[in-house]
């Protein structure tokens, strides 16, 4: 996982969307092999972050719970993994999930006026 991203190709580089995904695969991997290791949530928690940004809402999401679920997650994780299961239900249409997970993002960073940007068009 450390080599793979020593390896990423430079950036506008035609290969490195695919080199991205696969770096998902292996840190799933590594977190699947070693789930009680340090960095398995942090690995975790970017995997749902780059999910996200590939536009695979359901991945993402469902690796932000597992984040949430980590003993060990950080805060900045648990802020993190909140705004994914956010900003997933909230593009869906699932504005009380949107709104909930908003709450407890915001419970986290209660300065961040983003998130509470985000909580009130959730709500109204």
């Amino acid at each position: 996982l450390l080599a793979h991203a020593k390896q990423q190709p430079a950036a506008g580089d035609t290969s490195e969307p695919d080199w991205q995904r696969h770096g998902v695969v292996l840190a799933l991997q590594f977190v699947d092999a070693y789930p009680a290791d340090a960095r398995a949530t942090a690995a975790l928690n970017d995997a749902a972050l780059k999910r996200l940004a590939f536009g695979d809402a359901a991945g993402a999401d469902a690796l932000a719970q597992r984040v949430l679920a980590a003993a060990d997650a950080t805060p900045a994780q648990r802020r993190s993994a909140w705004s994914v299961r956010a900003d997933t239900a909230f593009d869906a249409g699932r504005w009380a999930d949107a709104e909930a997970a908003y709450r407890e993002r915001q419970a986290l960073a209660p300065q961040d006026n983003a998130a509470t940007e985000r909580l009130a068009a959730a709500i109204y």
